[in-house]
């Protein structure tokens, strides 16, 4: 079943939501741990839930949270947006947002999805 989270809710299922973290990216070539699942359920995504246009979708079996994705649109003067505006050609016009989204899924599940890393 895949259902939409408010951004409270999401923010409720953050321990559940880091257990199918660390299942993703514990793997070699990943290499996050229970502190690194820990730091995204506590800091990271209650910061991105209190974002423009959060949006959370969340997979799940048997009554549990196999998988999920999440956005928002950034603005500047936060680390992914920063990052997106520089990489885009002087030429190019910008709007001054841009979405960001994240997402993540228990490996036993589906293919792992790149990690967007980097501070709330």
């Amino acid at each position: 079943m895949i259902e939409v989270l408010a951004p409270a809710e999401a923010v409720q299922a953050a321990p559940e939501l880091a257990e199918v973290f660390v299942s993703a990216f514990g793997a070699p070539g990943y290499d996050e741990d229970r502190a690194d699942a820990e730091r995204f359920a506590t800091e990271q995504l209650p910061v991105h839930a209190e974002r423009d246009d959060f949006k959370l979708v969340a997979a799940r079996s048997d009554g549990r949270i196999v998988g999920f994705a999440y956005g928002f649109t950034g603005q500047r003067g936060q680390w992914w947006p920063d990052r997106v505006a520089a990489a885009v050609p002087a030429e190019l016009p910008t709007s001054g947002s841009v979405v960001t989204s994240r997402s993540w899924s228990s490996p036993s599940r589906s293919r792992r999805s790149a990690k967007g890393s980097g501070p709330p």
